[in-house]
C-alpha cells in the first residue's frame, strides 16, 4: 500500500449519523391539552392514532431488503479486510505523512520479525520521481521510521526519529493509516539508532 500525502490539517472528522428523536408532545399555548377519561386519567387515544400503521411487506420488498442486507454484509467484510494491520516504512515531510506498507499476512520474514521488503532509500526515490518531495534532498534528511511485527512478542513495533515520536498528531496518523492496535501490549513505540534526521542529531562537540 502506498499512501500520501496525509496532512492532519486536512483531515475530515468522522461524523456519527444521528437519528432524530421526536420526544413527547407537551401541552402549551396554542396546543390542545390531552383529554381525560371519567376517572381523571389522561386519554392517550389521540397519540396512538397519530402513529402510522406499518404496511404489509410484499415478497418483492422482502427480496429487495434481503439483497441489500447481503450487499451490506459483503461491504463490511471488504472493509474489515482493508483495515488489516500493516508493516511498512514512512516519511514525515512538509507536514505530510508518506507511507509504504504491506498487510501483515504478506510481510516478509527477517529474523524474528515480519517487515515490509522495501527500504527508505528506494521509497524516497519513488517520491522524488513523482515530484512529491524535493529531488535534491537526501532521504536521510527527512524524519522517517518503520513498523515491524515481532514474532516473539506477537506485537507491532514503531521505530522512528525522536522528533516524530514527540509529534503526537503525526504518531496518531501512523497508528490510523497502518491500522495498528492502540494497546501498549500490542504496539510499542520507541527510537532507533538508524533513524536520526539532522534535527535529532546531537550538537557537534567543540
Amino acid at each position: 500500500m502506498l499512501l500520501g500525502p496525509d496532512s492532519a490539517a486536512n483531515e475530515s472528522s468522522e461524523l456519527a449519523n444521528l437519528r432524530a428523536n421526536p420526544g413527547r408532545k407537551i401541552s402549551g399555548p396554542g396546543t390542545p391539552a390531552a383529554s381525560s377519561d371519567s376517572q381523571g386519567m389522561p386519554n392517550r387515544r389521540s397519540e396512538v392514532l397519530d402513529i402510522p400503521m406499518t404496511p404489509k411487506v410484499s415478497k418483492e420488498m422482502r427480496d429487495l431488503l434481503s439483497e441489500i442486507a447481503d450487499r451490506n454484509e459483503a461491504s463490511r467484510a471488504a472493509r474489515k479486510q482493508t483495515a488489516a494491520p500493516e508493516v511498512g516504512i514512512f516519511f514525515a515531510f512538509g507536514g505530510h505523512l508518506w507511507v509504504n506498507g504491506t498487510p501483515l499476512k504478506d510481510a516478509v520474514a527477517y529474523g524474528d520479525f515480519r517487515i515490509h521488503d522495501e527500504g527508505h532509500e528506494q521509497f524516497w526515490a519513488k517520491l522524488q520521481k513523482a515530484n512529491s518531495v524535493p529531488s535534491d534532498l537526501d532521504y536521510d534528511v527527512a524524519p522517517r521510521g518503520r513498523v515491524a511485527y515481532s514474532t516473539k512478542t506477537l506485537s507491532f513495533q514503531i521505530l522512528a526519529d525522536k522528533c516524530l515520536l514527540k509529534d503526537k498528531r503525526m504518531l496518531s496518523r501512523i497508528f490510523q493509516v497502518m491500522h495498528l492496535p492502540t494497546s501498549p501490549t500490542q504496539t510499542t513505540v520507541g527510537p532507533d539508532s538508524h533513524y536520526k534526521c539532522p534535527g535529532c542529531m546531537p550538537p557537534p562537540k567543540d
